[in-house]
């Protein structure tokens, strides 16, 4: 995938997004992909509040600054790399008194069995542009 391609990509998750009426005020990037996806959709979306967390199991939730109660989250991921963590950051996230939780991933496969609110389905194995180490076979 070029930069091209994924910014349109980007936009339409965006214009998806706002089309539903959800309006978020923190948007939480899950894992390395995760990270780039939520920072890239936080300018598509107008959306200062940006965190990261490590997909990893369990997620630290409780070293973030940020206060979470009554706000609208928006946990972008990819799928590849924090499907299987997904439900156990939504439920962390939750105890910290969001008031609504969305999830947005801009690759799902047609196989996938996580069910997420927002997204693209293209197909598998894509490489995106910041992965070099994948590009060249390393």
């Amino acid at each position: 995938m070029d930069w091209p391609l994924l910014q349109r990509l980007l936009g339409e998750l965006a214009d998806e997004i706002r089309d539903s009426g959800f309006r978020p005020d923190v948007i939480i990037g899950l894992g390395r992909r995760g990270w780039v996806f939520a920072r890239l959709l936080s300018d598509h979306l107008g959306v200062s509040d940006l965190i990261t967390l490590h997909a990893n199991i369990p997620i630290d939730v409780e070293r973030i600054s940020l206060e979470l109660r009554n706000r609208r989250i928006l946990v972008v991921f990819d799928v590849e790399e924090a499907a299987d963590v997904l439900g156990d950051a939504i439920q962390n996230l939750r105890g910290y008194g969001a008031s609504e939780i969305r999830t947005a991933t801009l690759l799902l496969s047609r196989s996938s069995k996580v069910a997420v609110d927002y997204h693209h389905s293209l197909g598998e194995g894509v490489i995106y542009p910041w992965e070099l180490h994948r590009r060249r076979g390393v």
